[in-house]
């Protein structure tokens, strides 16, 4: 199995939420999104700006901890 995109990763995390104030409280896939701010693709970069500031919404909000990568079992 591939590991998914970040364009799907973002896809994933934000399909069926209606985004108003940047804070939806959905669980994230983690990935270092800050990464990709720079990608060739556009669409890597515009994912990945968009998923990270959602994520600074909720840590904003303390929704979430969203910039911990999650425990491996």
């Amino acid at each position: 199995m591939t590991e998914k995109t970040i364009v799907e990763k973002v896809r994933e995390t934000i399909e069926g939420i209606e985004v108003g104030y940047f804070d939806p409280a959905k669980p994230y896939i983690f990935d270092e999104y800050f990464k990709y701010f720079d990608d060739v693709d556009f669409e890597t970069r515009k994912h990945a700006l968009f998923l990270f500031v959602c994520m600074l919404g909720n840590w904003y909000s303390k929704a979430t901890f969203v910039f911990k990568p999650e425990a491996s079992a």
